[in-house]
């Protein structure tokens, strides 16, 4: 542990990260805003995260850095951070020097969580998980930034528990897939209560804002391609891709993909 680190253990679908923070300020704000996946167990972690912030200078840039692969390395840079992500050492460092250090924190978790899951046989989707209370299942509704995930997840309260509104991860379980909450949510949704839930997937629509609302079947090929295109990070990466194509083409043929053509009303739960 780095001298005068805070430590905490983070469970996200199972997986472990020991995150290490310091200085003092920094680990505290780290620790209440992932408090509610903070867990204390003996597992050993699939990695270790030690972050440090040094500066308060850069603000967070327009557009995000993709991470890009040296050796067996994963190099990170922009604006405020500095990173390195080495899934064979089960070790990962960064450096902050920014003026908002939780925003650039989160963003290195999700890059490092996405290529985690991807190592580990799962998968982080841009999607809206709505699990039924009466049956535990989960529903994905998939779409990058502007879709309507956050609308649905608005339009079910009440109906579903949303386990997030933008990323949720998935792993492959006897008999078909689990989707398991996520910290990463939109930054303005005040109200995660699910976020710590899973449950099995019982079915993926791809959202399509429309006047009608009706579902469209998707044949494998193309339900593959939706949900590789809402793979963040792995689909960006041309190496990964064959490993990500596949894992996706498996989820769809264990999980019904259909298009769901929506407008802003609840009516929608009619269908499913």
């Amino acid at each position: 542990m780095p001298d005068g680190a805070a430590l905490m253990l983070l469970a996200l679908a199972g997986w472990r990260v020991r995150l290490a923070c310091r200085p003092a300020g920094f680990a505290a704000e780290t620790a209440a805003r992932y408090a509610s996946f903070a867990v204390a167990d003996d597992a050993a972690p699939h990695l270790t995260v030690e972050a440090t912030l040094v500066g308060s200078t850069a603000a967070p840039a327009s557009e995000a850095a993709a991470p890009r692969l040296d050796g067996s390395i994963w190099l990170l840079d922009a604006a405020g951070f500095s990173g390195t992500i080495n899934y064979a050492h089960a070790q990962a460092n960064l450096t902050l020097d920014s003026a908002t250090p939780q925003v650039h924190l989160e963003y290195f978790l999700r890059v490092l969580i996405a290529l985690l899951a991807q190592r580990e046989d799962g998968l982080l989707i841009h999607a809206a998980g709505l699990r039924m209370p009466a049956t535990g299942q989960v529903n994905l509704f998939i779409g990058c930034s502007g879709s309507g995930k956050s609308t649905v997840a608005r339009l079910s309260a009440g109906q579903a528990v949303t386990l997030n509104d933008d990323l949720v991860l998935v792993r492959p379980a006897t008999g078909g897939w689990n989707a398991y909450g996520t910290p990463f949510w939109n930054a303005e949704t005040g109200d995660r209560v699910g976020q710590t839930a899973h449950g099995p997937i019982a079915g993926v629509y791809v959202l399509i804002q429309d006047r009608a609302i009706y579902l469209e079947p998707c044949s494998l090929a193309v339900a593959t391609a939706e949900l590789a295109v809402n793979c963040p990070v792995v689909n960006g990466d041309p190496v990964l891709t064959p490993g990500l194509l596949a894992r996706c083409r498996s989820l769809a043929a264990a999980v019904p993909v259909q298009r769901l053509h929506f407008r802003k009303d609840p009516d929608f739960w009619q269908l499913l």
